[in-house]
């Protein structure tokens, strides 16, 4: 990760942190005994803390280095064959009355993003797949 990159993700979560505590940038310069200028630069990812200064606002903050150093993870949703479901009638054939076609329909996927943003149009969102 480049500097860069690190000054904005830290700036980012001291302003959350920040923002979650109901505090003014000139509030957390005075707990922290920086100036209002260096928070706003902070949160703006121009400029480095020190790492003291840095634990400094963490704790100042309501946080641990733990915490505010830990990755979000992102979250991967999977499906199983058990999670999709299919209408059947009595005799096993697949009910097409509440699809959006109202038949069986096989579509390409230049028609799929066709249909996809047809169906969203009318106010609905359906999935075809």
């Amino acid at each position: 990760m480049e500097q860069e990159q690190v000054n904005r993700e830290i700036g980012r979560k001291v302003k959350d942190l920040r923002n979650r505590n109901g505090l003014t940038q000139q509030e957390l310069a005075d707990r922290t005994e920086l100036t209002k200028g260096f928070i706003s630069q902070l949160e703006r990812g121009q400029v480095s803390p020190s790492v003291v200064t840095l634990m400094d606002l963490i704790e100042c903050l309501g946080s641990t280095p733990a915490e505010f150093f830990k990755q979000d993870e992102k979250e991967q949703v999977v499906f199983r064959p058990d999670d999709y479901f299919v209408k059947k009638d009595e005799a096993g054939k697949i009910i097409y009355d509440d699809d959006f076609f109202g038949e069986q329909t096989s579509l390409t996927v230049s028609g799929q993003l066709e249909g996809e943003l047809g169906a969203t149009a009318l106010g609905a969102i359906y999935t075809f797949g």
